[in-house]
Formats: C-alpha cells, sequence, structure tokens
C-alpha cells in the first residue's frame, strides 16, 4: 500500500470528455479561502472548546478525456507505486468507450480502484449499469446534477475506503505469511518427529536382534577361548580356531555398533573436555584422513567441557572423519570446530530434538562431493550405504547417531551436492566439575579359587559354558535357570554362596534385579554381578552398576568373566539395585510388550 494517513495526499482521476467538466472538479477540490487557523477556531467553536480536527485531506486530481487514455493512466500509476484510490467517470464519452465500459476495462487491471459513475440515465438505467457491471461495494453512481458538497463527502468517504481496504489487504498477506511460515514449522517438526519415530522403530529391532546375537556370540567366544588355550592342537586346526576367534570379533563389533544405535551402548560419562579430547586425536584422525587432506581445529576459547563417555565421543569424531574422507577421493579440507551455544525457544520449534539450555556444538566439515537430497534422510539408517559392496557397512553414521541419543544430544546435517558436508553434534555442556573415575584394579588371576558362585541364567547354553569357565578357575558353581528356582537353591545352600551372578531378565516373573534384592536382604555380606545382552540404556546415571565390577556385558570371553568375578569378590560389597517402583514396573511391562529385550534394563534404580 502506498498511500495512507500518513500521507493525507489522496489521488482522484476524472475521465471526461468534456473540458469543462474537469475544471469543474478542480474548484470543487481547491483549498478554501478561509484560512485553516480561522477555519479550526471555528470549529472549536461550534462544536466544543477540546475539538481537536485532523489534518484535512490534500486531493491530487488528474484528467483523462477518453476511456482508453484513463485506463492507461490507471495502469501507469500502479506501476509506479502511487495508484489512484478513486475516479469520477461519465457515462457517455463519444467516440470511444462509454463510462460503462471503461468501468469493467478498468477493473480487469485494478480491481480496488473505487468507482463513481456520473449519469442522467438518458444513456443506461440503473439495472442496465448493475447487469453489465454487477453489484459492487466499488461502485457508486452519481446523478446528475451533482452537488459540490455531495462530489467532497464521496471523495473524502471513497478515499478513506480505499485506505482502508489497502490496510486490511497488508495486515491479511502478514497474516497469511505467519500462516504460512508456522505451517511450514509444523510440516518440518512432524517429518522430524516421524523420521524420529522410524529411528526408533528401527533402533528397537535392532537392539533385539543385537542382544539374541550377543548370547550366541558369548558361548562361540568362549568356547573359542577355550579352544585355544587347549594344549595338542595342529597347526591346521589351531590356525581355522584362530580365524573363527576373529569372525566372532568382527561380529561381536557389528552387535556392539547396533546396540550403539538402538542407545543401548554401555554409556561411562564423565567430564571431559572437549578440546583436550580433539587435540589428543589429531594424529590418529591425520593418519586415517591421509596426506590429501587437509586437517584443521577451530576449538572455541576458552575450551569447553562436556558430561560424556570419552570413548564414544572420540568414537563419534572418528565416524565423522572416515565418512568425510570417503567423500573426498580426490583430497580437500576436514575442518573440526567446537564452539558454545544458547538454545533458544526459535531453534526448538525448527528442531523437535533440541531443547533450551546450554550445548556445546561439535562440527565436522568437509569440502567432499555432499549429499543428495533424496538420500540425506536416510544417512543414519543402519546398514544402509552408497559404497561399493564390500567397502562399508552401513552403521558409522547409524552408531554415531545412537551415540549422540545415549548422550541425549542430536546432530543436524547441512549438505550442498559438490561442496560438502557439514555435521553438527549438540551436546550438553557439563560445569560440574566431575573428576575421572578410577579404573576398576586388575584382579589377581589364579585357577586355585574356593568360592561358591550362583550362576543364573536361562540360557541352557550360557549356564553350561559360565559353569564351566569358572569350574577351571577352582570355583564351586550352583546352577538355577530361573529367580524361583535360584531361591529354591538359596534356601538349602544360603552359607555356602559367596557369589550372585545373575541375568538381568529371566522368565518366571523374578528378574534378576529382584532376585539380587531378596538375597541381600538375607545375606548382606553377598556379593553380586549383573549381566545382560545389551546394556541398561534407561538406567540412571546413578544406578551403580559399573563395568567390570558388579556389571558384565555379553559377549563375554573367559577371561573378562573370570577377572570380573575375582575382582567383585575382592571388593568390597556394592548395595544391590533397588527395587522398581510401581511407574518403573509399568514401564518394563510396557517394553516387555513391545517386544523389546532385556525390558528390566528400564527401571531407574537408587544409588547401588
Amino acid at each position: 500500500m502506498t498511500e495512507t494517513k500518513n500521507n493525507p495526499t489522496r489521488r482522484i482521476l476524472v475521465i471526461d470528455d468534456n473540458q469543462a467538466i474537469h475544471q469543474d472538479f478542480r474548484k470543487i477540490f481547491k483549498p478554501g479561502l478561509v484560512s485553516s487557523a480561522k477555519l479550526r477556531l471555528l470549529e472549536s467553536t461550534l462544536f466544543r472548546p477540546s475539538f481537536a480536527p485532523q489534518e484535512r485531506p490534500v486531493f491530487e486530481i488528474d484528467s483523462a478525456f477518453q476511456g482508453q487514455e484513463g485506463l492507461a493512466m490507471v495502469c501507469r500509476a500502479v506501476e509506479e507505486g502511487r495508484p489512484y484510490m478513486m475516479a469520477f467517470v461519465d457515462v457517455r464519452m463519444p467516440p470511444g468507450w462509454d463510462g460503462v465500459e471503461t468501468t469493467g476495462k478498468i477493473w480487469e487491471h485494478y480491481p480496488d480502484l473505487q468507482v463513481v459513475i456520473c449519469t442522467a440515465y438518458s444513456d443506461y438505467s440503473l439495472e442496465e449499469m448493475i447487469d453489465k457491471l454487477g453489484h459492487s461495494d466499488r461502485l457508486v453512481i452519481l446523478k446528475k446534477p451533482f452537488d459540490n458538497i455531495e462530489v467532497q463527502q464521496l471523495a473524502n468517504a471513497l478515499t478513506e475506503k480505499w485506505q482502508l481496504l489497502q490496510q486490511a489487504k497488508c495486515k491479511m498477506d502478514d497474516l497469511e505469511n505467519a500462516v504460512a511460515a508456522r505451517s511450514e514449522e509444523l510440516k518440518a517438526a512432524n517429518e522430524k518427529l516421524h523420521e524420529s519415530e522410524k529411528m526408533e522403530a528401527i533402533g528397537q529391532l535392532a537392539g533385539g536382534v543385537a542382544h539374541d546375537f550377543n548370547n550366541l556370540l558369548t558361548v562361540i567366544c568362549c568356547h573359542t577361548q577355550l579352544m585355544l588355550d587347549a594344549e595338542g592342537l595342529t597347526p591346521k586346526l589351531l590356525a581355522s580356531v584362530r580365524q573363527i576367534a576373529t569372525a566372532a570379533d568382527r561380529a561381536a563389533e557389528l552387535t556392539r555398533q547396533l546396540l550403539a544405535y538402538a542407545r543401548r551402548g554401555v554409556l561411562q560419562p564423565r567430564e571431559v573436555n572437549l578440546d583436550e579430547l580433539i587435540n589428543r586425536l589429531i594424529k590418529m584422525l591425520e593418519g586415517v584422513l591421509g596426506e590429501k587432506i587437509a586437517l584443521q581445529i577451530q576449538c572455541a576459547q576458552p575450551s569447553l567441557s562436556i558430561k560424556a563417555d570419552e570413548a564414544m565421543v572420540e568414537q563419534i569424531i572418528l565416524n565423522f572423519a572416515l565418512n568425510g574422507r570417503d567423500a573426498m577421493p580426490q583430497g580437500g579440507q576436514l575442518i573440526i570446530r567446537t564452539a558454545a551455544v544458547v538454545v533458544k525457544t526459535d531453534d526448538v520449534r525448527r528442531n523437535a530434538e533440541a531443547r533450551t539450555e546450554r550445548f556445546v556444538c561439535l562440527s565436522v566439515t568437509d569440502t567432499g562431493c555432499g549429499i543428495a537430497p533424496e538420500i540425506l534422510p536416510r544417512i543414519f539408517e543402519p546398514f544402509f550405504t552408497t559404497k561399493d559392496v564390500g567397502k562399508g557397512t552401513g552403521l558409522g553414521l547409524a552408531t554415531t547417531y545412537g551415540m549422540v541419543q545415549l548422550h541425549h544430544g542430536w546432530i543436524e546435517v547441512e549438505s550442498t551436492v559438490g561442496q560438502g558436508t557439514t555435521f553438527k553434534v549438540f551436546l550438553p555442556a557439563s560445569y560440574s566439575g566431575d573428576k575421572k573415575p578410577s579404573e576398576p584394579s586388575s584382579p589377581r588371576t589364579t585357577k586355585h579359587c574356593h568360592e561358591t558362585v550362583l550362576f543364573v541364567e536361562d540360557e541352557p547354553t550360557l549356564r553350561e559354558l559360565g559353569r564351566l569357565v569358572l569350574e577351571q578357575y577352582g570355583y564351586r558353581v550352583l546352577e538355577a535357570e530361573a529367580g524361583g528356582q535360584a531361591l529354591e537353591v538359596w534356601k538349602e545352600k544360603a552359607s555356602k554362596i559367596d557369589l550372585l551372578l545373575t541375568d538381568m531378565v529371566m522368565p518366571g516373573g523374578l528378574n534378576g534385579q529382584e532376585l539380587a534384592t531378596k538375597l541381600r536382604a538375607d545375606k548382606p555380606s553377598l556379593k553380586i554381578i549383573y549381566t545382560s545382552g545389551h546394556s541398561t540404556h534407561l538406567l540412571g546415571k546413578d544406578s551403580g552398576l559399573q563395568v567390570g565390577l558388579n556389571f558384565l556385558p555379553k559377549p563375554y570371553n573367559p577371561q573378562s568373566l573370570a577377572a570380573t568375578v575375582r575382582r567383585c569378590l575382592d571388593s568390597q560389597p556394592l548395595p544391590a539395585l533397588n527395587a522398581p517402583s510401581e511407574q518403573q514396573a509399568l514401564r518394563v511391562a510396557s517394553a516387555a510388550a513391545n517386544g523389546e529385550p532385556d525390558a528390566s534394563a528400564h527401571i531407574h534404580s537408587g544409588p547401588g
């Protein structure tokens, strides 16, 4: 809108073939002889002392003598951004268009123009004009001869109406733009939610598969190691067993990546100085990237800290570096940056995973081939890869996604084909000054142990394997396939049992956590080790589970089983995990109903 109340000049076009009519209109709109000051004094006297008259509008009058000329002037005024607000149009203008036809042509190009048709009804009746132009709130018919005051009132009212119409249009445009922008935000949020739900479903499937594989791999790894430790193997047979062990290790690594993607990896958080961590990785990264790729490190000052699992953060950086290397076969640049960011409400609207909090942004940028828009939504799916067969598992970015989710962060990706890609990882900033927890001390390994272990495992092959390994080290092993059977064994031999080694989830309605609570209540000195096919990804940070001390993740080998048992027996007894609350039990039941393995791992327990 060009003309507003802030600009009192109002443009009027008079279209009439009679020169005298144009002069009459100019006289009507010519400023009066009475001075403005005197006029305001008279108005104040007539109305009230506090009367404050508004500034009178100034009319700018232009003339056209034929309809075609009038249409051209209207179009030109619109192009210049100074449109006419209204027009007085004579109904008869020979030899060209008449007033009705002129009005119709003008409205085709500029429908907002307010039109007054001046007529004596000698050419058209009112019904005929309405029939040709239709009913319109932009049309007023003025019967000749007309009064000067009548013309002034029409000009004031219709130009004011035009201004209000333009203001309403601007408001409507603003509203439509706001609605469109909000609709785009909601669409993006819904797409992000759909993507998150899809990734969660894939993660549950991947976690379930990895859990079952871990049980099988534990048997394979342990028996392979037992064969390697045995004497008398021929060189050919020994080489074959080593190949089996190597393949089992690779399979175990794949399941670990699946668990990381499913957000069920083993998380050991502490305060990590991100800048120091990156600087320690420089040599390794340069070796991985090769001579063709230049590595740049741009760390924020002062240095930034996060509460994270250091090994996982290193793996995240390495995965992005490997991804960037593969995108730059001819060489290029890889830039790693850190920055402190404060996520605001507007950022949360654009990204459903974001939260209003202080974060550290770790970004990795490559100058490679970029990622095509149709591929971008799938890059975090497990086993999805654009590499040739045998050149990638498709788990690198999927694993990274899961590890970032484990840290309650998120990833944003910006990519342009032919220019490169930037991955931005947002992790919660840390200011707690937590120190690195001490590593469990190496236990004494001896095959002359004498303690008694109650081994509770519902998988028969694992139970038999565990008994075999522990008996080789001299332990006495009592077996139970479920919590109920373990209680029966406990009743008979509680005084002889030194350690409970139990799976987290077992059939029969009594899980490992509940079993440990019952037995520890009866014997406070009892040592406890929990084992699971995947870690407790929803367990609280104060759960008390410590890998290598009272938690043994599958798959494990004979040495790690023996070392964990020995270390636990030689340490002070840790409290058993608290029994689940009613709300936590409902969460476990819901997870189990959804087919999620090790549902008890969802229980948030208190200290220990």
